[in-house]
């Protein structure tokens, strides 16, 4: 069953590290003319267009740096129809492990946790338990789980 909740907060994503032209003088980044960089392949015409893009000398000094960003992907991203439901990452760690490379774990056994607030009582799987602590009772991640990076962190 797909959660076509408009209150959901997946978004697709990617990691990327890059080297990036950062202006010496006030240590902003400088953001590439890619019509220049992809007509020619020269960086350095690039960022000189880009700084005039944005304002400043073609003069201006600058130096590269390594950074590393989450970039929002908002070109070929499957339709909403062929999106995953909850369980294809929540129930199982066949996908992507939870518990082990994100550190979503219960903060107890599940027992324990379920005494924090009410007596226990019979699972009726992830996603109707997710649902009804989430969504209908507003509740954070940190009610039930720690986290922790993948450092132990």
């Amino acid at each position: 069953m797909k959660d076509t909740s408009p209150d959901n907060k997946l978004y697709p994503f990617k990691y990327k590290t890059a080297e990036q032209p950062l202006m010496s003088s006030s240590g902003k980044l400088i953001a590439l003319d890619t019509s220049v960089y992809f007509a020619t392949a020269n960086a350095d015409a690039a960022i000189r267009a880009g700084l005039a893009n944005m304002g400043y000398s073609e003069s201006e000094a600058y130096t590269w740096v390594k950074t590393d960003t989450f970039q929002l992907l908002n070109h070929q991203v499957s339709p909403a129809a062929q999106a995953l439901n909850c369980t294809a990452c929540h129930g199982t760690a066949a996908r992507v492990n939870l518990k082990d490379e994100l550190g979503y774990t219960l903060k107890a056994a599940e027992a324990d946790v379920c005494n924090d607030c009410h007596g226990v009582k019979a699972n009726p799987g992830f996603t109707s338990v997710h649902r009804k602590h989430v969504a209908d009772k507003q509740l954070g991640c940190q009610n039930c789980h720690t986290f922790r990076g993948r450092n132990g962190t």
